[in-house]
């Protein structure tokens, strides 16, 4: 059953991501195209703020997930009933405060870029967009936990998928018809309250003894500790938007849209390589629960090996790759510079990175060993900050980008060195010697390969490359690898025989 659980979320997740591609490349390229650079920016903050918002969940899914794992693999629908009503209350009250923090943040933002845009329309589409996640927060949330848990990603991916395809095809038809941003933005509450229906019905069906109205509560353990992580987390992955805003002054929302196109492709990618990764917590925390120890030390054995092939073939192909697709993408718009060498390498690195710690914290999450990991989020949100506001005033967009990677280096190493000797012992040297062949081998294909890749805006040329990279690379890193761990090579061929019957 854990099998056919990964199967699917892997499965489902992947489609997901190619729908959520679609939509990531269509909607903001319109967007600058009959907006400007600047609405573009100014979305892509407002974008960040409302994630910033959403810390008032304070860490609940991750700290309920937990909880539920044993009491789903025991049928205690009892427990599992007083959980998930603790969950439906916390997030009401969360909800509360979400939307009274949206409207102080629509005041303050629409303030500060008034010189740019005017402030009336950036306060109203920022209320518009802030509006959508609160539908998460009081009709939502509470699905998601209970899936989650029960390791049934795949149901949040089928219903997001329809939801999001519902989205594009919207927007398209209301951008094409010249409708106002706050048209088109405002959709997206329709679309959330369809992935409410459909989640609705079919959690209906399949966990009928649940109750989400029980008499009694109870106390979510690690809520402290988890909520320091999605805090940490939430500081790194969206302060940069903050700092270009504050720092850069009045030509904060140009760079901000050329940061914003540079991080749409690594979005894209950081996804597809989530796929990977969403959902396989919980089937970890099922093997924990079961005190499974040494059969989670192989599975993760074969796991980080396939997974570190897969990462470093895909962002290889990011490297030689990303500044002609956003060559490609920004054809026609003049408004600001995109095409900037350094500035995709440097995103390059930072998804390299944060992907690596992100393997490693799978097994951290299904532990549940938050606390214990404190120091190394802190450390990341502390340096991350400090060095991007240092580097900024020399370097700009730059400077901000390499605090972000360097933060995020420093996070690897101390979640590697903790998951190898606190959980998964003696794995430090290993994963260490992944890293380092993979990475070396990144290099030398990056190296040679800008000497054969021109610059371009035609959308075929691009594609003949990208196939050509995608091919060269698969077969150098697939071969490598071979090479170097023989047997856990034949071990990954045997369990993709066992998937495909």
């Amino acid at each position: 059953m854990r099998k056919k659980s990964v199967i699917r979320n892997i499965f489902t997740n992947i489609i997901l991501q190619v729908v959520l591609a679609l939509t990531g490349l269509l909607i903001p390229r319109y967007i600058m195209f009959y907006f400007g650079s600047a609405v573009n920016g100014m979305v892509a903050t407002i974008s960040q703020f409302i994630t910033c918002a959403s810390l008032v969940e304070l860490g609940i899914v991750n700290a309920a997930s937990l909880m539920l794992y044993k009491p789903l693999l025991s049928d205690d629908y009892d427990n599992i009933s007083i959980i998930l009503t603790t969950v439906k209350k916390i997030y009401k009250k969360s909800g509360i405060l979400y939307v009274f923090i949206i409207f102080f943040l629509a005041l303050i933002y629409s303030y500060t870029i008034r010189n740019q845009i005017s402030q009336d329309f950036v306060f109203s589409v920022f209320i518009t967009i802030g509006l959508v996640n609160a539908v998460d927060y009081f009709f939502l949330a509470k699905y998601k936990v209970l899936l989650i848990a029960d390791q049934k990603y795949y149901v949040l991916n089928v219903v997001k998928t329809i939801a999001t395809l519902v989205l594009l095809c919207l927007s398209l038809i209301l951008l094409l018809d010249g409708k106002s941003l706050l048209i088109v933005k405002g959709i997206a509450i329709i679309t959330r309250i369809l992935e409410v229906i459909l989640l609705r019905i079919w959690v209906k069906k399949k966990y009928k003894i649940i109750n989400y109205n029980s008499e009694n509560t109870c106390t979510i353990y690690q809520r402290g500790s988890t909520f320091v992580h999605q805090f940490c987390a939430t500081i790194v992955y969206n302060s940069d938007l903050v700092i270009l805003t504050v720092f850069l002054s009045d030509s904060s929302l140009l760079e901000i849209s050329v940061y914003t196109v540079y991080a749409m492709v690594l979005a894209l990618v950081n996804n597809l390589m989530s796929t990977f990764t969403t959902g396989i917590n919980a089937t970890f925390g099922n093997m924990y629960v079961n005190n499974e120890r040494e059969h989670i030390k192989k599975a993760f054995d074969i796991y980080e090996y396939i997974y570190f092939v897969i990462l470093f073939i895909v962002y290889t192909c990011f490297g030689l790759l990303v500044v002609n697709f956003v060559s490609c993408y920004t054809s026609g718009i003049y408004d600001t510079n995109y095409v900037r060498l350094l500035v995709g390498i440097l995103f390059m690195l930072i998804g390299i990175s944060a992907q690596i710690k992100d393997i490693s914290g799978v097994v951290l999450t299904a532990a549940g060993h938050y606390k214990q990991t404190q120091i190394y989020v802190i450390g990341e949100a502390v340096i991350n900050i400090i060095l991007s506001i240092i580097l900024i005033g020399r370097y700009g967009l730059v400077g901000v980008l390499l605090g972000t990677f360097v933060s995020h280096l420093y996070m690897s190493y101390g979640i590697i060195r903790y998951v190898g000797k606190e959980l998964l012992h003696g794995t430090i040297k290993r994963t260490m010697h992944r890293i380092f062949r993979n990475g070396m081998l990144s290099v030398l294909i990056i190296f040679v390969g800008t000497y054969f890749l021109d610059i371009t805006t035609v959308w075929f040329v691009w594609i003949k490359q990208a196939v050509f990279c995608l091919l060269v690379s698969s077969i150098l890193f697939i071969v490598f690898n071979y090479w170097c761990e023989q047997k856990v090579f034949k071990e990954v061929g045997s369990i993709l025989k066992q998937i495909r019957g």
